[in-house]
């Protein structure tokens, strides 16, 4: 992943871990590699802002990320009701991820001196609510490809507008929500193969608990520990 900008640019990463790096440079072509890019604080000093058109889309971006988070969450709940823990582990880790992608669009926008508005995700439409196990994984697709078009429209504007430094940014996204949908396609398939005879989701539901690693945690285990 890539930051290119003909701008003097201050980057300060501070990664969660401990490490800190610090790189200034006039043209800057500052590379991160693997999933941890974004476990680290960055700041970014620009000598421009971000046009007030792309401004107003990435803000929607930010609140369509929030939507989806509250969707997954909404889903994660429904199977946890269900005693499906795999599969409500998986879809509380996709909460999560989602959140992140809010908080790291919004981070840019208020770094290139901007003003962050999380008041369009009210208007972005209802939770949806689901009766069968296969009817979430139907909407986790829908919705991975709906944000990797978004992302896509984005970055085709960044590039109308000439905003090179946006532009590099969403590459990210576009090469995370690529990986995103296959991702949802397979197990889109697997919970309508699973979903076809009573008693075979729970087989589904042990690979995603496998998948994501563990339970999600409840208030019981917040405020008593796990056993």
């Amino acid at each position: 992943f890539f930051f290119n900008d003909t701008a003097t640019t201050e980057i300060y990463t501070e990664q969660i871990v401990g490490s800190v790096r610090c790189v200034q440079e006039t043209g800057i072509n500052a590379e991160y590699m693997g999933n941890n890019f974004f476990e680290k604080e960055i700041t970014l000093i620009m000598s421009f802002t971000l046009s007030q058109t792309l401004t107003d889309a990435l803000n929607r971006q930010a609140n369509i990320e929030y939507q989806a988070g509250m969707q997954y969450l909404a889903l994660s709940y429904w199977f946890d009701r269900q005693n499906f823990p795999g599969t409500a582990a998986f879809f509380r880790a996709e909460a999560e991820e989602e959140f992140q992608h809010m908080r790291i669009v919004t981070d840019f926008i208020n770094v290139r001196d901007q003003k962050v508005n999380l008041n369009v995700a009210a208007r972005l439409g209802e939770i949806k609510e689901i009766t069968e196990p296969q009817q979430a994984f139907q909407i986790y697709y829908d919705l991975e490809q709906e944000n990797y078009n978004a992302y896509s429209n984005l970055s085709k504007q960044a590039l109308e507008e000439n905003d090179h430094n946006t532009h590099n940014f969403l590459a990210y996204f576009l090469t995370l929500q690529t990986d995103a949908v296959n991702e949802a396609e397979v197990w889109l398939g697997k919970a309508n193969a699973y979903s076809k005879l009573p008693g075979l989701f729970y087989h589904l539901d042990a690979e995603l608990k496998k998948e994501k690693n563990g339970n999600i945690e409840t208030w019981k285990e917040a405020f008593h520990g796990s056993a």
